[in-house]
């Protein structure tokens, strides 16, 4: 169970630097269909889990130290936040992390094993993606600065 874990802890290790380093180079990078189906997941379970908790925004807001617009903005899927306000959100609602990244279907299977192939699934289409992203374009390559 610990190595599911820490291979899942990779993957998304993986995709986040990927991700910052792309959008370190491009500043609008429309995001895919695996990505907006994720960010929309993340919303929903972030409104969710902060509902299930009896806590309003604001009140989130005040506990995670964000402010209730960027809390309001994360849930209507306008922002995405970064690992450290996950972070924050996490600590502030007392939850484990993946919990934010369920899909509303698993959150009925009792099967622990079902989930972990899915959400596995998941991942490595996005990292997959990700990464040949990032190595078909030329920019990341060392030589790419001397070509005519």
């Amino acid at each position: 169970m610990f190595a599911f874990w820490e291979k899942l802890t990779d993957y998304i290790l993986l995709a986040v630097q990927i991700d910052i380093k792309m959008n370190s180079e491009k500043k609008e990078k429309k995001p895919d269909k695996q990505e907006i189906y994720i960010r929309n997941i993340f919303a929903r379970n972030l409104r969710r889990l902060r509902g299930d908790r009896n806590l309003s925004q604001v009140d989130l807001a005040s506990l995670s130290k964000l402010s209730p617009n960027y809390i309001n903005e994360i849930e209507n899927e306008k922002k995405w936040p970064s690992i450290e306000t996950m972070a924050k959100l996490i600590k502030a609602l007392s939850i484990e992390p993946f919990l934010l990244f369920k899909p509303e279907m698993m959150l009925k299977i009792s099967d622990p094993e079902i989930f972990k192939m899915e959400l596995s699934s998941s991942i490595n289409v996005i990292v997959n993606e990700k990464v040949d992203r990032y190595v078909t374009d030329d920019r990341h390559r060392p030589d790419s600065g001397n070509r005519a």
